[in-house]
């Protein structure tokens, strides 16, 4: 990407809850390769206890998002991402594979669904791995402004289902490409 090999800032990777630093400095090192930018691990985010529904079983997301970019280092740091294992919900929304803040220029990603054995299937580090990735891209290009986009195996394409996840790529269609080139939202 153009306009991220000229950046100084790295993005910030943050392990919240049970997530390892492995599984982060792994996803960093896809997403570091993909988008031509510096990765920063940063220490671990303890369990999201305040984000907690306990009539829904499940996390809100924007509290999650919040303190993600209360972590990062704004001189530093380009953008967060949080990676977390737990179920991620928005109130209008059964559940969320992720969701990206532009204003705190912070996102989170949930491992929760994107794990095989949520769906009775045996665990699979490179499948989840792979749907991390995409989901994590997708959720990064929100942060610079990026739109859904129609090409089905765009990391922009928007995910309802696993399956939807599934068809899309580790990478942004030539059009996404090219909107995010163009620079980093003000």
């Amino acid at each position: 990407m153009a306009n991220m090999t000229s950046m100084k800032e790295a993005v910030a990777i943050i392990p919240i809850g049970s997530v390892g630093r492995p599984f982060c400095q792994y996803l960093g090192s896809a997403v570091a390769r993909i988008l031509e930018c510096e990765i920063d691990i940063l220490t671990a985010l303890g369990q999201p206890q305040y984000a907690y529904n306990p009539e829904r079983d499940q996390y809100h997301s924007n509290a999650i998002v919040r303190r993600v970019g209360q972590a990062i280092n704004r001189k530093k740091h380009l953008l967060g991402v949080g990676v977390v294992d737990v179920d991620l919900f928005l109130p209008d929304l059964n559940f969320v594979f992720g969701q990206a803040d532009r204003h705190e220029r912070a996102v989170v990603v949930s491992l929760a669904r994107l794990l095989p054995s949520y769906h009775g299937q045996t665990d699979d580090s490179d499948t989840t791995m792979s749907r991390a990735v995409a989901e994590t891209l997708h959720e990064i290009g929100h942060i610079f402004g990026l739109p859904h986009c129609q090409h089905d195996t765009c990391a922009m394409f928007f995910s309802n289902t696993l399956s939807d996840t599934d068809r899309k790529r580790a990478r942004y269609c030539d059009t996404c490409r090219t909107r995010l080139a163009k620079g980093i939202p003000d």
